[in-house]
């Protein structure tokens, strides 16, 4: 069984060793498990079990809600699918995922008040900026984003680069030859080449000029990073997927 280590509650932050040793055993047994399994979905079995786990080892969400938890996050990034709810309804169905996950972010909050423990929202709890403490509903809201943010990403990287790998074996081969020097820029490019969020809109605050477009205040201005993990003018060759790239200026 998978035990998070405790650690002396005399720090204000959570040990970034304690979280890294809780990410490598966790990563361990995941992949542990899908030694002699055959044929299996790679994002149900594999990248998508790390993220929510980590997040829920971080966050100290107990084991009763963490299904639930994991299934609202994927529900508010898709909620047009019906897996999540009804179709025709996306609105509603990323207003009951985010409901649940602000409901979940408040209990917790309320329940490390009284009984601290090793994990973020016990830090969340006690922190105090210019003497405020952050309330339920802050702190609701912090779940929603954490949970949604740290999950999709992580996930859609990790599938995304055993694809790369799989299909670019030689870039599989070069980075096992001396792993410890060359996973940070392998991950760097993983990130690029992977892109796992496509797009984002931002509003402008003020007038201003862009690439030579005029934007002004309020205009809804759409990013595409892969298009931006692409641009021909800041990457060589930026369709390869190359785990050496020595400046990899990327959007991700």
């Amino acid at each position: 069984a998978y035990e998070i280590p405790k650690r002396d509650w005399s720090s204000d932050v959570c040990s970034s060793d304690l979280i890294d040793n809780q990410i490598r055993t966790a990563a361990r047994e995941i992949v542990a498990e899908l030694r002699g399994a055959g044929e299996v979905d790679f994002m149900a079995h594999c990248a998508s079990l790390l993220p929510m786990r980590t997040i829920n080892d971080m966050l100290g969400v107990p084991e009763s809600e963490r299904a639930y938890a994991a299934r609202a996050g994927d529900a508010v990034i898709g909620r047009a699918d019906p897996e999540f709810g009804d179709p025709a309804d996306p609105v509603g169905n990323l207003l009951n995922a985010r409901e649940h996950l602000h409901a979940l972010g408040a209990e917790l909050a309320r329940q490390r008040r009284a009984k601290p423990e090793d994990d973020i929202i016990s830090n969340l709890v006690q922190a105090e900026v210019d003497g405020h403490r952050l309330t339920d509903a802050d702190i609701g809201a912090f779940m929603v984003l954490f949970t949604v943010a740290g999950n999709d990403t992580t996930r859609n990287t990790t599938a995304l680069s055993t694809v790369a790998f799989d299909r670019h074996p030689d870039q599989r081969d070069y980075l096992m030859a001396d792993f410890d020097a060359r996973i940070m820029p392998a991950v760097e490019e993983f990130v690029r080449y992977g892109s796992p969020v496509m797009q984002f809109t931002r509003t402008a605050l003020v007038d201003t000029e862009l690439g030579g477009q005029q934007i002004t205040a309020g205009d809804k201005v759409c990013i595409f990073y892969c298009s931006g993990n692409r641009d021909d003018t800041v990457f060589e060759r930026p369709d390869e997927f190359d785990i050496s790239r020595e400046r990899n200026q990327h959007v991700g």
